[in-house]
Parts: structure tokens; C-alpha cells; sequence
């Protein structure tokens, strides 16, 4: 079994100015909205549940961002991991894949547009992403994922 060491500093925590901890939960609490996680995620959701004039907590038993948002290279891709647009579609419905695929196509604008809207430094960049292939097949995926983002609407480009 893998096992993750939250201790070892990646490039996350080397690169991060240090924030300090919100204090811990004491006694008992109401809230129209609990947030669990602290990431890039859990933070927007969070931010956007307090916008819309509702009550919210926000748990994360870590630091903020140490998990997959802390170590995910530090990059920001709207895109999805391991499956195409019309993958996901076929597997959860037209509307609701329609709308996570909105989602996803948005999400860098989303985390680039908190940075802004708060101030965040967090050494970004926002210049686009490239989608290298090693073999015939990742190439064919790739050009897929490109194929679907583009009919989707998304500003994608095939170098």
C-alpha cells in the first residue's frame, strides 16, 4: 500500500508562504453549508457558498492545499484526468456531463480568478497547457481529447 507522508515538503510547501492555522472546532456548531477539504476545490466551493449569503464551515485536518492540491505540480488544467468529454457524458447523462464538462472547461479561469479577486500570490501563470504523446495510441487519445474539447467549445489548439 502507498503510503503518503504529509511531512516531506514538496513543491507546494516550498514555494508557499506560510499561513496561519485557523483555530479548531470548540463546542457545537451550525452551518447551512460544511465544506471537507481544503484544496483548490474545497476552497472555491467553499468561497462560493459564503457569495451566496449562506453559512459555511470549511474542515481540512491538514495545512491548506497539502493534499492533491499541494502536490499536483503546482499546475492547473482544465481538462479531465483519465477521460474524454463524451467519455464522462456517456457515463453520468447528457445534463449532468454537459454541466461538469462546463465545469472542467472553466475551472482554470475559476482558480486564476480567486487568485485575482484575493490578492493570492501564488506564482501563477497563466499560459496555457500542452498535452505531449509518446506513442501512437496517447497520440490518438490525445487528438481525441482535443477533437471533443474543441466541439465543446473550449480554446484548444492542435500543435
Amino acid at each position: 500500500m502507498f503510503e503518503v507522508d504529509w511531512k516531506t515538503p514538496h513543491l507546494w510547501r516550498k514555494t508557499a508562504n506560510r499561513r496561519p492555522a485557523a483555530p479548531a472546532l470548540q463546542g457545537d456548531l451550525k452551518t447551512d453549508v460544511l465544506v471537507v477539504g481544503g484544496g483548490f476545490t474545497g476552497m472555491a466551493a467553499a468561497l462560493g457558498a459564503r457569495d451566496s449569503g449562506v453559512n459555511v464551515i470549511l474542515l481540512e485536518s491538514n495545512e491548506i492545499g497539502s493534499a492533491a492540491s499541494g502536490r499536483n505540480n503546482g499546475l492547473v488544467i482544465s481538462h479531465h484526468s483519465k477521460a474524454s468529454p463524451a467519455e464522462f457524458e456517456a457515463v453520468y447523462g447528457k445534463t449532468i456531463g454537459e454541466h461538469y464538462n462546463r465545469m472542467v472547461a472553466d475551472a482554470a479561469g475559476v482558480a486564476f480568478g480567486l487568485m485575482q479577486r484575493f490578492n493570492i500570490d501564488a506564482h501563477q501563470v497563466q499560459e496555457g497547457w500542452i498535452q505531449p504523446a509518446h506513442t501512437d495510441t496517447t497520440l490518438a487519445r490525445a487528438r481525441q481529447f482535443y477533437e471533443e474539447w474543441k466541439a465543446f467549445g473550449a480554446n484548444v489548439s492542435w500543435l
